[in-house]
Formats: C-alpha cells, structure tokens, sequence
C-alpha cells in the first residue's frame, strides 16, 4: 500500500482494534500505544486512560 506524502511511500502496518471486557464505573482503564515516525524524538508512548459509565467512554485523558 502506498501513501502519498510518506517517506518511503509505505504506509506502517496497524492492527485493528481489540474489544474486551472492561469495567463499568469510576475505575479508570489505560491503554499505551507507541509511536514511531518523523517528529522530534522520534519515538512516543502515549497512554490512553479513560472511564466507562454504563459502557460508554465517560472521560478520556491522552497523554505522553
């Protein structure tokens, strides 16, 4: 697959998202995903914490 604007001309393999089981309630969940690309750095982990109030995403925070 190619992308235009991407060095290489390749897009980065992704995997599709996963549903599972989670709490409903005040419990917050975190999910980290790490970056690679063109920024500074380089690299990135980004943590995603959210709560989930009768099955919906309540509150979301994204941070580094």
């Amino acid at each position: 697959m190619r992308t235009a604007g991407r060095r290489g001309g390749h897009s980065p393999a992704r995997s599709a998202p996963r549903r599972w089981p989670a709490p409903s309630g005040s419990t917050p969940t975190t999910v980290t995903q790490h970056l690679k690309g063109d920024f500074p750095g380089g690299t990135v982990d980004l943590h995603y914490r959210f709560t989930l109030d009768q099955g919906l995403i309540s509150r979301l925070d994204i941070a580094p």
